[in-house]
């Protein structure tokens, strides 16, 4: 994996604050960089040096001309020239009541859950339920 000149550490380092977007690239570059980005103690310390720069609030909303939800991403302190980010959720676009609840984020990836609620009578219709799990910063998202 190192270079000619730099040791495979220093390498290892630069590459684990890199975002996720160049990474993704970089896969095709070196067979090795490809192979140290599965790995699971790689994975966390990228995970680790980019969830002690940022701190946000995400807030979901309905956009109200498109009628499309809508999941912004709110930095909680701005030391560091944080960037408030607009995204619109791919899975819950289509005829989806409102989003009810985000459950979890890990590692940079949401689960979004969406439990639409009868109007009628207001009990949760299970037959409803979705669930997703959504990487924005690789634009992947999985139903389950």
């Amino acid at each position: 994996m190192a270079s000619a000149n730099l040791p495979e550490s220093l390498v290892e380092d630069i590459l684990s604050r890199l975002p996720v977007k160049s990474l993704k690239r970089f896969v095709f570059v070196n067979k090795s960089w490809s192979t140290l980005f599965q790995n699971p103690g790689f994975i966390a310390k990228h995970h680790h040096y980019f969830s002690q720069k940022n701190l946000t609030l995400l807030v979901s909303h309905r956009d109200c001309i498109t009628k499309n939800s809508v999941l912004s991403s709110h930095p909680v302190s701005n030391d560091n020239g944080s960037l408030d980010l607009n995204m619109e959720i791919p899975f819950f676009n289509d005829d989806m009541q409102e989003l009810n609840i985000l459950c979890a984020c890990i590692n940079g990836v949401i689960c979004l859950y969406d439990h639409p609620f009868l109007i009628s009578n207001q009990h949760p219709n299970d037959d409803l339920n979705r669930i997703a799990l959504w990487n924005p910063a690789i634009k992947e998202f999985k139903e389950g």
